[in-house]
Parts: structure tokens; sequence; C-alpha cells
């Protein structure tokens, strides 16, 4: 190779390495196994969710969407930059995350899951039963539906878990008799379906960093355009998933146990000491005494 062919190839790569730089790619996860019950909807959705953070971040985004906890976990440890991912799912991947943003969906950032049962009217009914749980590390299944979804008013082995991938999954287990009750989000109960708990508001979707830049990615969470059925993402309230990781793994704090205070009393000094003052009357006891005939003897 002569001398100018060599200069040629130098300034070849000289010049592909900048344009090699401009061309990478975010890649952003999309795992929401109960924010919706249908699959291709959620497909749908990781896809249009790719295309407004390309817009608002200006910078090219490839979209992964997962339908198993498993593949996601995987996935996470290292391949992704980026997920848009259910909170419940998100406490459970063993990799470094950092909340951007939450979504909002239906309105609300906060969302109720619900007990669903053809059979029995209560949780103490459940004893022993069947239930249809969205599964993510399979030790962590128990006590996320002992810790979080009970706060700790129901055993872990109350209920029998049958791990599921997905809401829909749990739906189907339900009818089919494969489980005696399902839980699933409030919001993806059928209608008509006998509800039989509802637990208190928990973080539902969330934006989370892996490997990107933080500060950038927020920004560009916080002004994407609406995907419906995500209306738009807010900023997160602080240690949002660490209190949530912190309940499921070791559960709600003790509760005390409380008294109360009863009103103090106090009575009149004077009435209690000075007796004239109670003013007590006693019968009169001559009117009961009838005076003998007879009279002593002097």
């Amino acid at each position: 190779m002569t001398r100018l062919a060599m200069r040629c190839v130098v300034l070849a790569v000289a010049l592909a390495v900048p344009a090699m730089a401009a061309e990478k790619k975010l890649v952003l996860g999309v795992f929401l196994p109960t924010t919706m019950v249908d699959g291709q909807a959620r497909f749908q959705l990781s896809e249009r969710l790719g295309q407004a953070l390309e817009k608002s971040l200006g910078q090219k985004v490839v979209v992964r969407n997962f339908g198993r906890f498993e593949d996601f976990e995987k996935a996470a440890a290292g391949g992704l930059d980026v997920a848009v991912v259910d909170a419940w799912a998100a406490v459970q991947i063993k990799s470094r995350k950092e909340t951007l943003a939450v979504a909002q969906v239906d309105g609300e950032t906060h969302h109720r899951w619900a007990v669903v049962s053809s059979r029995y009217a209560t949780v103490k009914e459940l004893a022993g039963k069947r239930l249809a749980v969205p599964r993510g590390v399979r030790s962590l299944d128990p006590r996320f539906v002992a810790n979080v979804i009970f706060v700790g008013d129901v055993k872990d082995k109350h209920v029998k878990i049958v791990p599921v991938p997905n809401a829909e999954s749990a739906l189907a287990a339900l009818e089919s008799k494969e489980a005696e009750a399902a839980l699933v989000r409030a919001g993806s109960a059928p209608k008509g379906a006998r509800v039989i708990y509802r637990s208190s508001p928990l973080p539902g979707t969330v934006a989370v960093n892996l490997r990107g830049n933080a500060e950038e990615l927020s920004k560009a969470f916080l002004a994407m355009e609406a995907v419906a059925p995500i209306s738009k993402f807010v900023a997160p309230r602080a240690n949002e998933l660490e209190s949530l990781e912190r309940l499921l793994v070791q559960g709600p704090p003790k509760r005390l146990a409380m008294l109360a205070e009863s009103p103090i009393v106090r009575p009149e000094v004077p009435v209690v000491v000075d007796m004239n003052e109670v003013k007590a009357v006693l019968p009169t006891f001559t009117d009961f005494i009838e005076p003998t005939t007879e009279l002593p003897d002097d």
C-alpha cells in the first residue's frame, strides 16, 4: 500500500469515528405486564413510547418489549440503557437503577390492586386457596402479596401463589379454575367481577435509568407528549422506589398499641373536704317509734 493510500485510510477512519458516535442508539426496554391486559396493545404502546422518547430526546431509540420478568431482568443487567416498567417489577431487578419519572396512567400515578374471585367473598375464605399473581423474582412473590398488597395483615402462607406472566394470564387462570382468585390492578378487574379486597394506592409505571445520562433522560421524559394510556410523565417523589422496595423485602413496620387518653376529672376540693357543703340529710326515725303503754318501774 502506498503512502497516499495509507493516508486516505487514516482520514476515512478519522471521519467515520464522529459519525459512528453521532449514530449511537439508546436502547429502551419496556415491561408493563400489569399496566394493560392486552399483549398486542402493550407491544404497540412500547413502539409509540420509543417514538415519543426519540422525538423528545433528539436521539435514535431502539425499543425492546418484554413479556416475561426473567427476560427483562436479564436484559436490564446488560443490554438496556433505560426502561419503562411497572414499579413492582422495577424494585425486584438487581441492576442499579435511578427513578427518572413516574407515568400518569388514567390520570393517576398510583394505583390500587384488587383481589378478584368468582367463588369467595372474603380474604379469610381464601385460606389455603390458589391466588394467581404476576410473577417477579420467585422468592419474592409471597412477600409481594403479604407485605405490599396486604401490608402484613395476611401471612405469606395464607394463600398458595400461582405465578403467571401478566394480568391477562391471572384472569385466565381464574376463569379456567386453575386458581380461586387473581391479583390484578383494580382498573383491570373485569366489569361485574367480585372484588374482595383493594390495596392501598401503590406506585404504578415508572421510567428508570440503567446506563444512560440521567439528567438528559429525565428532562426528555418530562417533556414527552402523551402516549395513551399514559397522559404524561411527572417528577417522582423522593425515595419512591426505595420505600416500595423496603416494604417488599422487610415488610411494614410493627404497629404500636394505641391508648386513648381519658378525660381528667377534677372534683371541687371544698365539697369533698367540707361535709357542710354536702348537706347530707338523714331520715327522721322518730316517726317510726311508737311509745309504749307501759311505764317503767321507778
